[in-house]
């Protein structure tokens, strides 16, 4: 502090130089009236005199300083304490201190304005989400309008006609009743499959506090307890899984399901996941019909694309492999992959 300590040095200075005028104007008028030794006693009482004004203005000169700093640090817990509004009261701007007021006050309305923007940008990034979020929401209605229509209610269609043709071969008495009753139950729960299908992957078994090894156990159990179907699940490997890759791969098991309840006509399903050097690997296999033509294979079907596009979004690729009986499932994750995705 440059400019106060100047201050302290003229202070003083000029303290010197007026005992210095006082000694030299008023020894030769003292040397005539007193004696030497009360002149000395004079002049020691004025410098003790000088040395306590100088004293009292060095402290008052302090106390001034002291309170100025503690104007600072108390602006410096109100703007830590969130008050970013509190500015400091500078005194003209003539030394050091009021040069560290006005930087302070500068940095205060900066991070005044960063918070408002960083507010803006809060409450941009808010709506943003609840519109990517109705988005989703309408993604969803769509794909289940393309479920519904796709499988439920062509099979209720079927059912409609079947219905009125039993009706005509009951009225005339045809042999063939007991056959188109018997389509009527087929189709009708294969329909009822085809729902509890639907519904199982629209209330998913969240992941919340649980791991994946926690989730699909449950989640083939609660299966099984609904539709019969037996299951099997093997964890390979002591690493866990990243929790960047645990949903995901939660979702393909849950399609793949999904899929077999649908349209496999399959008695069980084995899981396993596999946690490797380079790699994961989760193995969803079933002992049902696997599928009619290529073109399935290729996957054509909107449950498939999107366990694909899952899978593409960790850096991996999923594999559709035909079995006798059934179809394996297997998705391959690259351990560098995951562990860029963990990582961000």
């Amino acid at each position: 502090m440059n400019t106060i300590r100047m201050r302290v040095v003229a202070t003083f200075v000029t303290l010197v130089a007026l005992a210095y005028l006082c000694g030299v104007l008023f020894t030769p008028l003292m040397r005539e009236s007193i004696s030497k030794h009360q002149m000395y006693t004079w002049l020691f009482g004025i410098g003790i005199g000088l040395l306590l004004l100088t004293a009292f203005v060095g402290y008052l000169l302090v106390q001034t300083i002291r309170r100025r700093l503690y104007d600072l640090e108390e602006a410096a817990v109100l703007i830590a304490d969130g008050r970013l509004h509190h500015r400091v009261v500078s005194f003209g701007g003539q030394d050091e201190i009021d040069h560290l007021a006005i930087q302070f006050n500068r940095m205060g309305e900066r991070l005044e304005q960063q918070v408002a923007l960083l507010q803006k940008m809060a409450a941009e990034n808010a709506s943003l989400a609840q519109s990517a979020e109705r988005a989703a929401t309408m993604e969803e209605r769509q794909r289940v309008a393309r479920e519904l229509h796709d499988s439920v209610s062509q099979q209720l269609f079927s059912l409609t006609l079947l219905a009125a043709a039993a009706r005509n071969q009951s009225q005339q008495g045809s042999p063939r009743l007991a056959d188109t009753v018997t389509q009527i139950e087929k189709l009708a729960n294969q329909a009822q499959r085809e729902m509890r299908a639907l519904l199982l992957h629209l209330r998913p078994i969240e992941l919340e506090g649980r791991s994946l090894l926690e989730a699909a156990p449950d989640f083939l159990q609660a299966v099984a307890e609904r539709h019969g179907l037996a299951w099997t699940f093997a964890h390979h490997g002591d690493e866990t899984v990243p929790q960047s890759i645990e949903e995901p791969l939660f979702r393909i098991l849950q399609e793949s399901v999904a899929n077999v309840l649908k349209h496999a006509d399959a008695t069980s399903v084995m899981v396993q996941l596999l946690v490797q050097t380079s790699r994961y690997e989760l193995i969803i296999a079933d002992d049902g019909c696997g599928f009619d033509s290529q073109a399935q294979m290729a996957g054509d079907t909107y449950g498939m694309t999107a366990m694909r596009e899952r899978a593409l979004l960790l850096g991996g690729r999923l594999e559709f492999l035909p079995r006798n009986p059934g179809m394996t499932v297997r998705v391959i994750i690259p351990r560098a992959s995951a562990v860029d995705h963990h990582d961000a």
